[in-house]
């Protein structure tokens, strides 16, 4: 999914970097799974994020819950972008590359 001009449009990624196998710690599966079977649509081609009413969240939607939810969590200046530092820091501490 890319927004362009304002538009959400299903495609494949840009460039090939933005395919690939990725890999997801084995603690969190549970998570996932609870997730996919709670809030994801059905199947294998399914959408993993999807709003209340069905539709694909935009990312100002996304920014606005978000904000709020970190303002509920008591960390108000954390961005979203942040979790990624986050977990190159993580991954880091496990001897992972930063390509890992």
């Amino acid at each position: 999914m890319q927004q362009v001009k304002g538009k959400q449009i299903v495609t494949t990624p840009k460039t090939a970097a933005g395919r690939g196998v990725i890999a997801i710690p084995e603690v969190i599966v549970p998570e996932l799974r609870s997730h996919l079977s709670e809030f994801a649509e059905l199947g294998p081609d399914g959408r993993a994020f999807i709003g209340p009413k069905g539709a694909t969240p935009t990312r100002t939607n996304f920014h606005i819950v978000w904000r709020q939810a970190a303002a509920a969590a008591g960390v108000p200046e954390l961005y979203s972008h942040d979790l990624r530092h986050t977990g190159a820091t993580l991954a880091a501490t496990t001897g992972a590359s930063l390509r890992e």
